[in-house]
């Protein structure tokens, strides 16, 4: 699965201080059905004056990596459950 994401540096209150934020994203499905989607979010992030840059990242994720993420209700586990989980860590 392809995952693209617009991501910000934001200008934040003290000189000099940024923080890195996600400002959307779509898998390719939702890129393929609203394909000016992610286009527009680019624009408006550049446009509003927030950030000091502003990228696109596409990214790909195994269809069954995910699948394997979704099977699992992480609602059941522990905190530590869940980082070894999401980490892949066995013990």
């Amino acid at each position: 699965m392809e995952i693209i994401m617009v991501w910000g540096k934001r200008i934040c209150n003290h000189p000099g201080q940024y923080a890195p934020e996600l400002i959307n994203a779509i898998d390719g499905y939702g890129d393929n059905d609203n394909p000016g989607a992610i286009g527009v979010s680019f624009r408006d992030a550049v446009a509003s004056g927030e950030f000091s840059s502003v990228v696109i990242v596409k990214a790909s994720i195994p269809d069954a990596t995910l699948n394997k993420l979704l099977s699992v209700n992480t609602m059941d586990l522990t905190v530590t459950e869940q980082e070894r989980f999401w980490t892949g860590e066995t013990q």
